[in-house]
C-alpha cells in the first residue's frame, strides 16, 4: 500500500515539475499611433481641399470674356479711312505732296496763256469741290459708325463689369481702348479732310492771285510792245 502511494506521490511530482504551456498573448491596441495616422489624413484631406480650390480660383481666372467687338471695330475704322484713301484731289502721300502741289498749284505761269491759266483755274475749282466733298464724306462715315461704335461700347462696358475672371476683365479693357482708339482715328480722319479742304481753297486763292498777277504782266508787256510799235518815229 505505501508502496502505491509512493509511486503515486512520485508521478504527481513529475507532473507537477514538467512544463505549463504557455497562456495565449493577448492583442496590444496602440490607441496613441491610431490618433496620429488620423490626424495625418486630415492634414492630407485639408491640403486637398485647399489644392482645389486653388485650381478653381486659377480656372476662374483664366475664363475668356466670350464678346468680341473686333469686327464691328474693323469695319468703323475701314469706313473712316476708305475716304482718304480715294482721295480724288491731291493724295496723302507725304512722299509725293511737294511736287504734287508745285504741279497743281504753280508759282510761275510764264510761258501760259490765259486759255492755258483758265484752264489750270478751272481744275482747281474741280480740286477745291473734291476735297470739300472728301471731308462730307468723311463726316457721313463717322455719323453713319455712331450707332455702332455706341452699341459696341456699351456691350463691352457691360461685360467688362460681368467678366468673371482676370483674363476677360482684361480683355474687356483691351477691347474699350480698342473702340476708343477707333473713334480718335475717324475724329482725325474728319480733321484731317476739313483741313485739306481749308488748304486747297488757300491754294486756289493763292493760285488765283499768281495767275492774276502773271495775267496783268503779261497784258503790260503786250501795251508795251503795241505802243513801241505804234509809234510815229
Amino acid at each position: 500500500m505505501n508502496r502505491k502511494i509512493h509511486a503515486s506521490a512520485i508521478a504527481l511530482a513529475i507532473v507537477l515539475a514538467a512544463p505549463q504551456p504557455a497562456a495565449a498573448a493577448l492583442p496590444v491596441i496602440d490607441i496613441k499611433g491610431i490618433a496620429q495616422m488620423i490626424q495625418q489624413v486630415k492634414i492630407q484631406s485639408d491640403q486637398l481641399l485647399q489644392l482645389k480650390a486653388q485650381l478653381s480660383s486659377q480656372s476662374q481666372m483664366l475664363q475668356h470674356l466670350g464678346t468680341d467687338i473686333s469686327p464691328e471695330l474693323a469695319g468703323i475704322f475701314n469706313d473712316a479711312t476708305a475716304v482718304m484713301q480715294s482721295a480724288s484731289g491731291i493724295g496723302y502721300n507725304a512722299k509725293l505732296l511737294t511736287s504734287q502741289l508745285n504741279t497743281v498749284y504753280p508759282q510761275n505761269f510764264a510761258g501760259m496763256n490765259y486759255a492755258q491759266i483758265l484752264a489750270q483755274q478751272n481744275d482747281w475749282t474741280a480740286r477745291s469741290r473734291d476735297t470739300r466733298r472728301e471731308a462730307m464724306e468723311a463726316q457721313n462715315a463717322i455719323f453713319a459708325s455712331q450707332t455702332t461704335t455706341q452699341s459696341t461700347v456699351s456691350g463691352a462696358v457691360a461685360a467688362s463689369q460681368g467678366a468673371a475672371g482676370q483674363t476677360a476683365a482684361i480683355q474687356a479693357t483691351n477691347q474699350l481702348l480698342a473702340a476708343l482708339s477707333t473713334q480718335l482715328t475717324g475724329l482725325q480722319t474728319l480733321l484731317m479732310t476739313q483741313m485739306r479742304a481749308m488748304q486747297t481753297m488757300e491754294a486756289e486763292r493763292a493760285g488765283i492771285h499768281a495767275a492774276s498777277v502773271n495775267l496783268q504782266q503779261q497784258a503790260a508787256q503786250t501795251s508795251t510792245r503795241t505802243n513801241q510799235v505804234n509809234r510815229p518815229w
